[in-house]
């Protein structure tokens, strides 16, 4: 039986989404974490549909919901990108510097970024790093990010 929701409905779409994900599943080329992954994308709209009724959230029974105090997902993956670009930051810096001197080369190279109306490949690269989150300005914070490699 049709569903009565257009076919431009978002529950339309999860619903195909959902199927698709089945018969790719039981195909046997497909890998097998890719496998792990559609059968929990099934079992999760599978809840939301069973449980929509009485408020549960997509995000809840997906699993990427936060709790209180948590970081969400988000903020999580921004700040590993970030951080991953401060890393590389460093990789590019001349001489063989230690932590401490690269977190000093990172607060001098924002700061000469924020003044700075024509920007040089110092800046774009901090730059590049900023557009996924705020660039602490602690040597402590800094150290600590540059460490976890």
């Amino acid at each position: 039986m049709n569903s009565p929701l257009p076919k431009n409905h978002p529950m339309t779409h999860l619903r195909q989404v959902r199927e698709f994900a089945e018969s790719q599943a039981d195909t046997p080329e497909c890998h097998p974490e890719l496998r792990s992954a559609l059968a929990w994308l099934v079992a999760g709209v599978d809840r939301y549909e069973e449980a929509a009724g009485s408020g549960m959230k997509l995000d809840h029974v997906l699993g990427l919901a936060c709790g209180p105090g948590e970081t969400p997902w988000w903020t999580k993956e921004a700040n590993w990108r970030r951080d991953n670009a401060l890393r590389a930051f460093c990789e590019r810096l001349p001489g063989n510097l230690g932590i401490a001197a690269q977190a000093e080369a990172i607060i001098a190279a924002v700061k000469r970024e924020r003044r700075q109306s024509k920007p040089d490949a110092t800046s774009l690269a901090i730059a590049d790093a900023a557009r996924f989150g705020t660039i602490p300005l602690s040597k402590k914070r800094l150290r600590a990010i540059l460490e976890m490699k």
